[in-house]
């Protein structure tokens, strides 16, 4: 009998019992309201954005003013990354931001993307 395989997503649902929306009468294991912004943290989405991420873990701004900056700091700093640096600043603002959204993604996407990549690569077998 072939057992079924944990998701990532029922990794992190059911939410703790201390956490607000575990103590709300709608969907309690499926949401979570982040402290710091109030928007509720909806597994549903979350397992969208995580699958996303997947597919194309990129993300792409537009600004002039930056982008100027960084070739800037490019051209007169040697060994300057822009990439790693744009990701500090933006993983520090979304710390400050979404606290509560940072550590459930924190603590899940590395095992999400590593049960996709395990899932693809049994397929392929």
């Amino acid at each position: 009998m072939k057992m079924k395989r944990t998701t990532a997503m029922e990794k992190i649902i059911p939410l703790s019992t201390d956490s607000p929306a575990s103590q709300s009468t709608q969907r309690p294991e499926r949401t979570h309201t982040d402290t710091r912004s109030g928007n509720s943290i909806q597994s549903d989405e979350l397992q969208k954005a995580l699958a996303a991420t997947y597919k194309n873990p990129r993300v792409s701004i537009y600004s002039h003013k930056s982008a100027a900056a960084f070739h800037y700091l490019k051209r007169v700093t040697p060994g300057f990354n822009a990439s790693a640096t744009v990701n500090e600043y933006l993983e520090e603002r979304l710390k400050r931001e979404f606290p509560d959204l940072w550590v459930v993604i924190e603590k899940n996407v590395d095992t999400f993307l590593l049960d996709r990549y395990r899932d693809n690569a049994s397929q392929k077998t």
